[in-house]
């Protein structure tokens, strides 16, 4: 039973790593057929985000790192798991990318920017306050210290581009910025950057 099993998780696995690669099936069952699917998923991770957003830690939380030392399904299994969290990476990296282009249209490139600055500047700020914690992952978590949708200015009146919109574009930059936020303080180093 135990061999049916690991002969079942083998084909699925081996699966996943052929439509990844986008090879016809194969077993992926020794190290010559591995090493070119681990260098491409370590490429894959140092450069998404356009490498600003993983680096050289991230190989190190998905077990990247040793992978010679180790037998073959162990590593296959790894690398699967890791398919699967550069799935997740990247279909959230798409949406955003379209997304800018919609926002973009609809406030300008350079509105755009200065408000994500704005909204940077002013949680750093926060921070240098004590308002909130240095330590904060996501931009819902702001909220449990200040009314974080004003970050960037949103709720201001005034001659802002923004406040020309109708209500659901005006929901839809909102969020946009309050993902690249996200995304931000889920980087690495994400204070520095």
């Amino acid at each position: 039973m135990k061999n049916q099993i690991d002969l079942r998780k083998n084909f699925a696995e081996s699966d996943k790593i052929c439509a990844y690669m986008k090879i016809g099936y194969r077993a992926i069952d020794d190290w010559n057929e591995l090493m070119p699917v681990v260098q491409k998923i370590a490429d894959d991770i140092l450069g998404l985000h356009d490498g600003s957003y993983c680096d050289a830690d991230t190989l190190y939380e998905h077990d990247f790192v040793n992978l010679l030392y180790k037998d073959v399904p162990y590593v296959r299994n790894i690398v699967c798991n890791t398919i699967d969290w550069l799935h997740k990476q990247t279909r959230t990296e798409v949406q955003m990318n379209r997304s800018k282009m919609e926002i973009e249209r609809m406030i300008g490139a350079l509105n755009l920017e200065k408000t994500i600055m704005r909204m940077k500047h002013e949680i750093l700020s926060d921070i240098a306050d004590g308002r909130i914690p240095a330590d904060i992952m996501h931009f819902g978590d702001l909220h449990d210290y200040v009314d974080a949708n004003e970050y960037g200015g949103f709720c201001e009146d005034g001659n802002r581009v923004i406040n020309t919109l109708p209500a659901d574009q005006q929901i839809d930059v909102l969020n946009y910025c309050q993902d690249v936020i996200d995304f931000w303080l889920k980087s690495p180093n994400w204070f520095i950057k």
